[in-house]
C-alpha cells in the first residue's frame, strides 16, 4: 500500500476524532522532499520562486526552502506578510492591480512588481513618485493571451524608459505554459524567450538583469498521465537551457503545482449508493465543490484515487459528490475496489490548486477541514470544517 495511504489508514480514527470527512491532509515531509529534489536538479545558480496560488496554506512551511514568493492578489500578499517570518522577496504579479494595492507594494522595499499593461506601468510610476520611491519591476511578456505586455508595449516601455524615472526595470518575466510534460515543448519556449530578449537588448541597448521563467512542469493527475514524461529530466533540461542562455543574469524559476501537488490528499466518505440504468453510483459527502483537478470536467477524466475498503475484488462505479447538478462527477465508469456506505475515497496528488479552484460556495455546504502532518508524524488540524451559509446568505 502507498505509504501515504498506510499512514491515513493507521490514523483515520485520530483524524475522525477531530472532524468528519471531507478533509485534506498535507504532508510536510513530502513537501520538503519535493523542494529539495527540485533545487538539487535545478542547480544552485537557479533561484526558486514558490507561486503561492498553488497552495497558500503551505506558505509558512516552505519559507526557509525557497528564494521568492510570487503573489497575484492583495489577499495572497497579506498571507505572505502575516505568516512569513524569513526575509524573503515577493514578486507581486497579477493581471489586475488596484491603486491601493500597488501603493502597499511600493511601500514595501522587498517587493518586485510585475508590469502587465501600460496602465499598470503608469500607476506604479505615479504612485512611486508620490511616495518618493524607486520601485523595482519586471516586464511580463505576454504569451499571446490577456496576460502581460504585447511586443508593441514592450518596445514602448524600453524606448521611453528614461522618462519613467521612478521605476527600475530589472528584467523580464514569462509564464509560458502549464501541465507541460514534454522536453521539446519547454526547449522551444525557452529558446523563443531568449531570442526575444536578445533582440530587445540589441535594439534598445538595454540589459535584462533578471529572467523569471515559469515552465509549468506537469503533474500526473489522471490514469494514464504517469507515462507522459519524466519530471526530473524535464527540470534538468529547463535548468541547463536557462543557465546556458542566461549567463550573467539572475535566473528565477517560478514553480507552482510541482512543489505541493504530491504532498496532498483529499478524503471523502461514501454516504449513499444506488443503481440507475445499469450504472452503479457511489455518492460522497464532498465532490467538485471541494476538489478540482486541472482539466477535470464532468467526469471526462478519472483522477488517480484509492478506496479504503476491506474488500479485495473490484467493480465498476461512477462516483459523484453531493451537489444538485449532474456535473458533480469525480469518477466515471471506473474500476475500483468494491465498497459500501461509510468507506472512504482518497484522491491523490491533491496538494496544488485542487482545494482553491473548486466551486466551494455552491449549495452553501461546509468547506473541508485541513490537516498538516509534520515530519514527526504529528497531526495538526489547521482548519476546521467551515460553514458557508452566512457568506451566501449575507448573515
Amino acid at each position: 500500500m502507498n505509504h501515504k495511504l498506510l499512514f491515513l489508514k493507521e490514523n483515520m480514527e485520530a483524524l475522525l476524532g477531530q472532524t468528519d470527512t471531507p478533509f485534506y491532509v498535507y504532508s510536510l515531509k513530502v513537501l520538503k522532499e519535493n523542494i529539495q529534489n527540485i533545487k538539487r536538479i535545478l542547480s544552485p545558480e537557479v533561484e526558486l520562486c514558490y507561486s503561492i496560488k498553488a497552495n497558500p496554506m503551505l506558505v509558512p512551511y516552505v519559507q526557509e526552502l525557497v528564494d521568492y514568493f510570487e503573489v497575484c492578489s492583495m489577499g495572497e500578499y497579506k498571507i505572505c506578510k502575516e505568516v512569513v517570518t524569513a526575509d524573503k522577496k515577493i514578486i507581486y504579479g497579477g493581471i489586475c492591480k488596484k491603486k491601493e494595492e500597488i501603493r502597499g507594494a511600493v511601500l514595501n522595499g522587498q517587493v518586485i512588481l510585475t508590469v502587465e499593461s501600460m496602465t499598470q506601468l503608469r500607476h506604479i510610476n505615479q504612485i512611486s513618485k508620490e511616495e518618493q520611491r524607486i520601485s523595482k519591476v519586471l516586464l511580463r511578456i505576454s504569451p499571446g493571451n490577456q496576460f502581460g505586455l504585447s511586443q508593441e508595449d514592450m518596445q514602448e516601455v524600453l524606448r521611453e524608459r528614461d522618462s519613467i524615472q521612478n521605476l527600475q526595470i530589472l528584467g523580464a518575466q514569462l509564464y509560458a505554459s502549464t501541465q507541460c510534460f514534454k522536453v521539446e515543448e519547454e526547449k522551444k519556449q525557452i529558446e523563443s524567450l531568449f531570442r526575444y530578449i536578445y533582440e530587445l537588448e540589441e535594439i534598445f541597448d538595454f540589459t535584462f538583469k533578471i529572467v523569471d521563467y515559469g515552465g509549468g512542469v506537469g503533474v500526473p493527475y489522471y490514469e494514464g498521465d504517469t507515462g507522459k514524461g519524466n519530471p526530473e529530466e524535464l527540470l534538468s533540461e529547463i535548468s541547463g537551457l536557462l543557465l546556458s542562455h542566461g549567463k550573467g543574469r539572475k535566473i528565477i524559476f517560478e514553480a507552482g503545482r510541482i512543489i505541493p501537488a504530491s504532498c496532498g490528499i483529499y478524503v471523502s466518505r461514501v454516504l449513499d449508493q444506488k443503481t440507475r440504468s445499469g450504472r452503479t453510483y457511489s455518492i460522497l459527502d464532498g465532490g467538485t465543490n471541494h476538489i478540482k483537478y486541472f482539466g477535470q470536467a464532468f467526469g471526462g477524466r478519472n483522477a488517480i484515487n484509492e478506496v479504503l475498503s476491506e474488500k479485495e475484488e473490484k467493480a465498476v462505479y461512477t462516483v459523484c459528490g453531493p451537489l444538485c447538478t449532474a456535473n458533480d462527477i469525480l469518477l466515471k465508469d471506473v474500476e475500483v475496489s468494491r465498497h459500501t456506505i461509510d468507506d472512504f475515497f482518497v484522491f491523490l496528488n491533491a496538494g496544488a490548486y485542487c482545494q482553491t479552484e473548486a466551486s466551494a460556495l455552491f449549495l452553501s455546504r461546509d468547506l473541508p477541514a485541513v490537516f498538516i502532518v509534520k515530519e514527526t508524524n504529528e497531526i495538526k488540524l489547521v482548519r476546521k470544517n467551515i460553514d458557508t451559509f452566512h457568506i451566501n446568505g449575507g448573515l
